[in-house]
């Protein structure tokens, strides 16, 4: 009952939304991020110590946290810098087929897998793909 009680109170803001389109403008507030980051924290934490207790052939699982904002926009530059012409909104993997500067970079130093991602450089001062 708390936690229905701790959502009216806090997303109060939400109650004049009447479509789809008016929630996602309130949803995009920092307030609403901030709001919803708290509400999940404790969900977080007792999936956390779930996964931590988990194991896979005699060895635990990691738990990470999510990247800040900061860490974010640092890797977004970073990609600006491989591939001029792309957008936050390039999502999909039909939004980065034309993007030929950033698939050559994920060919030359990426690992991906069906759960993970990996970034390898390979470490030569004068390649010009991993710059």
């Amino acid at each position: 009952m708390k936690r229905v009680e701790y959502l009216l109170e806090n997303f109060y803001f939400l109650e004049n939304c009447n479509n789809l389109a008016s929630l996602r403008n309130a949803i995009d507030t920092d307030v609403l991020k901030t709001k919803l980051t708290e509400s999940m924290h404790p969900c977080l934490e007792v999936l956390s110590g779930i996964m931590h207790r988990l194991q896979l052939k005699k060895q635990s699982f990691k738990v990470f946290k999510p990247a800040s904002d900061d860490a974010i926009h640092e890797l977004w530059s970073v990609l600006l810098g491989i591939e001029k012409s792309l957008q936050m909104s390039d999502t999909t993997k039909k939004d980065v087929e034309k993007k030929t500067d950033l698939l050559a970079f994920m060919e030359h130093c990426c690992q991906t897998g069906h759960y993970t991602f990996q970034i390898k450089k390979c470490g030569k001062p004068n390649c010009k793909i991993c710059k």
